[in-house]
């Protein structure tokens, strides 16, 4: 007899834009939770000033991924507030899952 397999659908689009609010401090891309059914891409936005960096609480400019303006990275996480974000202030983020 097959395994029974689940499959979890999304049940809407999770989307945003996220500004650095101050130069080289890490800042989640959400205060509040926000589960994710697969995961979230996060965009650096093309007119950024500088290299932002993307990771985990604890991040910095040696420990984050680094996003030049127009790459973005896929990143398999189940809530949105653990991903966090650090740069140039007002530079920005945009992200979007499903």
């Amino acid at each position: 007899m097959p395994a029974s397999v689940e499959i979890q659908v999304p049940l809407a689009i999770v989307n945003g834009k996220v500004n650095i609010t101050a130069t080289n401090t890490q800042q989640q891309l959400s205060a509040t939770s926000v589960p994710l059914a697969k995961g979230v891409t996060v965009k650096a936005l093309t007119a950024n000033a500088a290299t932002v960096y993307v990771g985990a609480a604890g991040l910095d400019a040696t420990t984050g991924f680094p996003l030049d303006g127009g790459d973005s990275v896929g990143i398999g996480i189940n809530d949105l507030n653990k991903v966090y974000i650090y740069g140039t202030q007002n530079d920005d983020v945009a992200y979007i899952s499903n």
